[in-house]
């Protein structure tokens, strides 16, 4: 037997209602006449069907229904003269199964009330099957950004690619969209480390600008040069913050969104050699907070490569750091930037010899390591010559061609981890 809640706005049809209800075989366990307690009322009865009545319902009575329906669903009938079609879409909207304009009639109450506990009980299959299609069609986005990864790592074809994932996912017993966000996820912590990278080396660069402006070195273009890297940092925050899960790093990415703030609002005062020494300071801090960054990406990777990714971007860092102090020394010699100066050399160099020993060495890697090799050493003359004319020139222009050669053997090798992730989707077919 149903147990019913009757619910009415207009009370005259309530009795004659009530009656053919219990006629019926309809158990009236509990009426309302206010709209605004009639969800509470039906949870509070533990009604499983509502019949209600109003000669123009509403938006309390729409309301009810809703709220009804989050809190515990159950049939809703709704007899009513107004047929305005706003009305009905209200009423659609508010979850009622049964909106009757004009059509109560005793010997129909039974079949419209079978009509709104049908569609009830269709409801559930409906939003099963709309949930079904977002998330396949979710899964279809994935797949599709997963097959570029493996298009681009391992130089296939479309198909070449969906087939590989495909027959790991029947392997793994997994959905293809859960192998799909794992190529993904594996290919944005590559992109991660490296971006991370940057910052280390744009916040040297910055201040290397900033002495070479100092020294009357290349004035238009190095302002340039300062502005393409402001642009750079807040383009690899913006990306960093959507890549990574501000769970696990947002506080580092935070630390670091903070020392960069500090950072650009002293390079966009008057250069000013004063502010030199403090404005390296600050860069100090966006370098270790960018170091703490990256090396946590690194150590959250599934991957051994990323520790590639992390050395060759550092090279990025260290050759300017080291032109940065070549051009401070130009302005004030101190003896421990000299010592810091050597440090970060024997730094680059171990480095640079630990690259040439991996194992990674497809031609353009072995092409990349040579540049990186012929720029370095035309650094480090100009090093041991700081003092002769047109050192800082030499300096300008080896440390821009081995930055370059470094921001494309760090490219090559986030590549080569895409490949790797590719090869080990294609030993598990």
């Amino acid at each position: 037997m149903y147990r019913a809640l009757l619910a009415t706005e207009a009370p005259p049809h309530a009795d004659e209602l009530r009656e053919d209800l219990d006629g019926a075989g309809i158990d009236v366990i509990a009426e309302t006449e206010d709209s605004a307690t009639l969800a509470q009322t039906a949870v509070r009865n533990a009604a499983d069907l509502v019949v209600a009545a109003s000669a123009s319902p509403s938006l309390l009575l729409f309301e009810a229904a809703r709220m009804l329906g989050t809190l515990a669903p159950c049939p809703f009938v709704l007899f009513t003269s107004d047929g305005d079609p706003a009305q009905i879409e209200r009423a659609s909207a508010s979850g009622i199964h049964a909106y009757v304009v004009d059509g109560y009639a005793k010997h129909r109450l039974l079949s419209v009330i079978q009509v709104a506990r049908a569609r009830f009980r269709h409801e559930p299959l409906l939003k099963e099957e709309l949930i079904g299609l977002s998330q396949r069609f979710e899964e279809r986005k994935l797949v599709d950004r997963a097959k570029g990864v493996l298009m681009r790592s391992r130089g296939i074809t479309e198909d070449v690619a969906f087939e590989l994932m495909r027959s790991l996912a029947m392997r793994a017993r997994q959905r293809i969209g859960v192998v799909a966000q794992s190529v993904i996820d594996l290919s944005r912590a590559g992109e991660a480390v490296n971006r991370a990278g940057q910052l280390r080396m744009l916040s040297q660069r910055l201040v290397l600008c900033y002495a070479q402006m100092l020294c009357g070195l290349e004035t238009q273009q190095t302002a340039q040069i300062s502005g393409d890297c402001i642009q750079r940092v807040e383009a690899n925050l913006g990306i960093l913050r959507k890549a990574i899960s501000t769970k696990s790093y947002g506080e580092l990415v935070d630390r670091v969104t903070a020392s960069w703030k500090d950072l650009h609002a002293l390079c966009a005062e008057p250069t000013d050699r004063t502010r030199l020494a403090l404005l390296d300071a600050r860069a100090e801090t966006m370098l270790d907070d960018a170091e703490s960054l990256t090396e946590f990406l690194e150590a959250s990777g599934l991957v051994a490569s990323l520790h590639v990714i992390n050395v060759a971007g550092r090279q990025r860092m260290l050759g300017q750091r080291i032109a940065k102090l070549c051009f401070m020394l130009a302005l004030e010699v101190s003896a421990p930037l000299v010592a810091q100066l050597r440090t970060l050399a024997q730094s680059f160099q171990s480095a640079l010899d630990h690259l040439h020993q991996l194992p990674l060495s497809a031609p353009p890697i072995r092409d990349s390591l040579q540049t990186t090799d012929f720029e370095w050493q035309r650094l480090r003359k100009a090093l041991d010559a700081i003092s002769a004319p047109d050192t800082l020139a030499e300096v300008t222009d080896a440390s821009e061609r081995l930055l370059e050669a470094s921001e494309r053997l760090t490219d090559l090798y986030e590549q080569a981890m895409q490949m790797v992730i590719g090869d080990r989707l294609g030993c598990m077919r």
